[in-house]
């Protein structure tokens, strides 16, 4: 049942609002972190092999990355930084 004493306390909508908030920014950074690794491939596109630029084509339209996924993006784009696994940093 829903409590509606809460969805009208000023401070508990602060507080959703918050945590949403913070929701947001943490998928905008992992966005981000996963556009950044993207692009590297694609600068070395003719370097991989056709498993991963079949890969790379198919997350390059969406980001919705499963946690499998999600870690052979990094260990594909680590080969290409490989002293960090955020591409774009400093080495």
């Amino acid at each position: 049942m829903i409590d509606f004493t809460k969805l009208n306390d000023p401070e508990y909508k602060a507080k959703l609002k918050a945590e949403r908030d913070a929701e947001d920014a943490k998928q905008e950074a992992l966005d981000k972190e996963i556009s950044e690794k993207l692009s590297v491939l694609e600068e070395h596109i003719e370097q991989l092999s056709d498993k991963e630029r079949s890969f790379f084509r198919s997350v390059r339209r969406r980001y919705g990355l499963s946690g499998p996924q999600k870690k052979w993006l990094d260990d594909i784009a680590a080969r290409f930084h490989p002293n960090t696994d955020k591409p774009g940093a400093k080495q």
